[in-house]
């Protein structure tokens, strides 16, 4: 005001990334000439045509929400402050008792969210279960209090807890909780309470995990020749090694959806998205938003060509080579080459969309507009 001689009102109670039927704004009075002087300064920062602003929506297992979010989330708050981004989880977890969302949105700068993603991958607990072998006729339920126990999870940094079958003959499951982040006291604990329980049968004991992913998802990441599951979870079962990179390959097989915002005379020509599609292994439309004059993008990939996604996005930007690129923090055990063409992100969403198009003439207006 001072420097452009005029008087702002700025709206009351105004908080970044909330929600409202009615869009702020900003008001200015005085002579033309600094109303116009003091609107170029305001736009220059606000005008969300120009915004670096992105949104990232990920599918991180609702079981494991509220263990990121942390007591009165201050597990979260502490990611979003480190990060400047808003970390969203779906609300309506907890009123629906049937149908649960895993979608996890982020929102901010593009560098932020990727920091705010790999943070959240790695706030993720690993629960890793095993059976206990039957010993005999009568078989007491292992107690959580013993010193060896207490020494075990004080030493390796674990939780362990018993569960007992509601069904079948044996008597019970070991459940050893660690963090994402550290995997190795983890697997140690893991060893050391099957050596312990099953003996001489060590050798044998298969450990399990579980890992909820939504059931529009399956598609993507599980074998186009499987029938499609009717839940959310997926069981992992086999070595303790063998079980924790299968884990990582179907995290790095999850879907990623960024979504920004472009002005209209920025926008490529087809031929160019075309290419980007192909370069990139991603899916890309663009859309204009109602009322504004700015298109919105989505790119959709896996999470391990998360590097792609970004990098697509400063292509469609027209950034040069000489501008900052975000580089994505993706553990090299997500990583999986092949050269099946079905093992594309695009093939497999086409077949997808083929598994749930009934009507022809949409089957031919999806297949015009994927070869385009």
């Amino acid at each position: 005001m001072q420097e452009t001689s005029t008087v702002i009102m700025w709206p009351e109670k105004l908080k970044v990334g909330s929600k409202s039927k009615r869009d702020p704004h900003v008001r200015v009075a005085g002579e033309p000439e600094s109303v116009r002087a003091a609107k170029e300064r305001i736009m220059a920062v606000l005008d969300t045509r120009q915004s670096n602003r992105v949104t990232l929506k990920m599918e991180v297992s609702y079981t494991d929400h509220s263990h990121i979010i942390g007591r009165g989330g201050n597990t979260i708050s502490r990611v979003m402050e480190e990060t400047r981004c808003h970390v969203h989880f779906p609300d309506s977890n907890r009123t629906n008792q049937t149908e649960k969302s895993n979608l996890v949105t982020v929102a901010g700068e593009l560098a932020g969210v990727e920091k705010a993603r790999a943070r959240v991958r790695d706030l993720m607990p690993l629960v890793v279960m095993f059976e206990l072998p039957i010993t005999g006729c009568f078989q007491a339920f292992p107690d959580v209090e013993s010193p060896f126990i207490q020494n075990l999870q004080s030493r390796y940094c674990v939780q362990v807890s018993f569960r007992a079958r509601s069904r079948g003959p044996r008597p019970g499951v070991v459940v050893i909780k660690g963090s994402e982040s550290d995997v190795a006291p983890l697997k140690e604990a893991v060893k050391i309470l099957v050596d312990y329980f099953c003996g001489t049968l060590a050798n044998q004991v298969q450990v399990c995990m579980t890992l909820e992913i939504s059931p529009q998802h399956h598609a993507v990441v599980q074998d186009p020749h499987i029938p499609p599951l009717r839940k959310n979870t997926i069981s992992i079962r086999g070595s303790l090694d063998s079980v924790l990179q299968a884990r990582l390959m179907l995290m790095g097989s999850l879907p990623l959806m960024l979504t920004f915002d472009l002005r209209e005379e920025a926008e490529p020509d087809p031929l160019t998205v075309s290419k980007l599609v192909e370069k990139y292994d991603v899916i890309i439309s663009i859309k204009p938003k109602p009322k504004l004059s700015v298109k919105s993008v989505n790119i959709r990939g896996y999470e391990r060509n998360a590097g792609n996604i970004y990098e697509a996005r400063r292509m469609i930007l027209g950034c040069s080579d000489g501008d900052e690129k975000v580089a994505a923090s993706i553990p090299s055990a997500y990583i999986i080459t092949s050269t099946d063409p079905s093992f594309s992100f695009r093939t497999r969403i086409w077949r997808l969309f083929i598994a749930n198009i009934s009507d022809v003439r949409m089957f031919i207006d999806v297949a015009i507009w994927l070869s385009s």
